[in-house]
């Protein structure tokens, strides 16, 4: 678009960014507007989020994933969530990918896979947009105990998955309908007295968008609605599932970490670059309030350290 010539000045440098940056976003503006054309469901809102913070203090860029190691370069597709832990001199990992697998990779190595959503398909699944709602996308990804995982499904639920058995059982249908709204949309999950009683547990999960699917998740970015939802279910091996909208009104709710205080959680607001804190339970049960805001990027998944003092979090929304 601009061809360089051997010695070029400041300003002819200049001129020809700002002439690429003007024909990239006319190009994206009339993208956008031939997409809001054609999608008559498309409903979008005004809203801005403050000016970004100054990359300085905690903020400061930094090189610590400089040496990290690439793990099954090209053997796997969109690692989501990560359970990580240790047995000896082994380092386990457990994982949902974008092709509607569940693995556990010991050492670097797959040592199984399964299925999200098992059964005879006449296709691949090779994570694409047509054959993702029908393979499975999963999201979130928590051991329950000793035996047992749950994971949240994109398009149809929670599961729990049983690695040495090979098993994956649905618990709770995104079907379900809370407040009018089905949960079509799960991402991100913890889970309240799962490993002492795993009879009787409560699972609170991110419902990213009431609107749009897990495919379409950038709609719900350019729309801002913030129609996302924490949703809490109650369970008990023997009696139905209870579910209840925890918090509504978020911004595309993402990652879901418990507080070490026993009494509130965190959920990510993505699309608003802040966390919000709930108490589920306490003299403040029901409340929530801002956590952080103003993030460098938009957070994903969070998690708390192996410290238990400090929350790490991960950009970008899926």
């Amino acid at each position: 678009m601009c061809p360089s010539p051997p010695i070029r000045s400041t300003r002819s440098k200049c001129a020809c960014f700002w002439k690429t940056l003007i024909v990239v976003t006319a190009i994206i503006t009339a993208l956008f507007g031939v997409f809001v054309y054609l999608n008559e469901e498309f409903e979008p809102v005004v809203y801005r989020l403050p000016p970004p913070p100054s990359l300085k203090g905690p903020l400061k860029p930094n090189n610590y994933l400089r040496n990290a190691q690439m793990l099954l370069k090209g053997q796997i597709m969109g690692p989501e969530s990560l359970v990580v832990e240790k047995d000896g001199k082994r380092t386990i990992i457990y994982t949902g990918t974008w092709d509607g697998k569940l693995l556990k990779i010991v050492n670097g190595i797959v040592e199984k896979s399964l299925k999200i959503k098992p059964g005879k398909k006449t296709f691949a699944c090779g994570a694409t947009y047509h054959t993702e709602p029908k393979c499975g996308r999963p999201l979130g990804i928590r051991r329950l105990n000793e035996r047992e995982f749950i994971v949240a499904e994109a398009y149809s639920g929670l599961y729990t998955v049983d690695f040495e058995k090979g098993t994956v059982n649905q618990i709770f249908s995104n079907e379900q309908t809370l407040e009018e709204k089905k949960c079509h949309f799960a991402n991100d999950l913890d889970i309240l007295n799962g490993r002492n009683d795993s009879n009787s547990f409560t699972v609170f999960f991110s419902h990213s968008s009431t609107r749009w699917d897990r495919r379409r998740f950038m709609h719900d970015f350019f729309e801002g609605k913030s129609t996302g939802r924490l949703i809490r279910v109650e369970f008990d091996r023997n009696l139905k599932p209870k579910p209840s909208v925890a918090l509504d009104g978020l911004g595309f709710a993402n990652g879901v970490q418990l507080h070490p205080d026993g009494e509130s959680l965190l959920v990510s607001e993505c699309s608003r670059a802040r966390i919000i804190r709930y108490f589920h339970s306490g003299p403040k049960r029901g409340q929530h309030s801002v956590f952080t805001k103003n993030l460098p990027g938009f957070p994903d998944n969070i998690r708390i350290s192996s410290s238990g003092q400090s929350f790490s979090r991960r950009n970008g929304c899926c």
